[in-house]
């Protein structure tokens, strides 16, 4: 008997042994040992995003995708974005506001570079363009240090440049 050929006498292979046969040759395959639970959980480095949630997701609004000025945006400026507005709830908790009462974050330079992994010049380049399309407005706090405007998406469907989601 030829062994390249099926001639259909060969005996059916149950399914419980198909699972340990390696396909190609017929031959039994070893059985891959199951990845063990490690007793500690991961460490996370202290530069990363801390998350509030298991499964925590980042939302990037549709207008973004819709708008005839937002959708010439670059993907990582709409990211930057919806980060910014995620960091919203992080001010209201923390009672992040100015003088006028108006929220704010903070987010450095360097955590932008971090979280994007991009460089100075780019993480420059992004907040710009956000605050050239009217999305942010960058300031600088009395102590000096950079805080962010990020302002109401919706409102921008209408025309109008409103901080802050919550006000909209």
């Amino acid at each position: 008997m030829d062994k390249g050929h099926f001639t259909g006498m060969q005996k059916p292979i149950s399914a419980s042994k198909i699972s340990h046969m390696n396909i190609e040759s017929g031959r039994k395959r070893q059985p891959q040992p199951t990845p063990r639970a490690s007793a500690e959980a991961p460490r996370r480095r202290k530069d990363e995003m801390p998350l509030n949630e298991e499964n925590a997701m980042l939302k990037i609004p549709l207008i973004l995708f819709q708008d005839k000025t937002l959708k010439r945006l670059s993907a990582e400026a709409k990211i930057l974005y919806s980060l910014m507005l995620d960091r919203m709830s992080m001010a209201t908790r923390n009672g992040w506001k100015d003088e006028q009462g108006r929220l704010y974050v903070v987010y450095a330079f360097e955590e932008i570079m971090s979280d994007l992994h991009c460089t100075k010049e780019r993480t420059a380049q992004l907040i710009k363009k956000l605050n050239d399309v009217g999305l942010i407005q960058s300031a600088r706090s009395g102590a000096g240090e950079p805080i962010i405007y990020v302002m109401n998406f919706a409102a921008k469907m209408n025309g109008a440049k409103t901080p802050n989601p919550e006000e909209g």
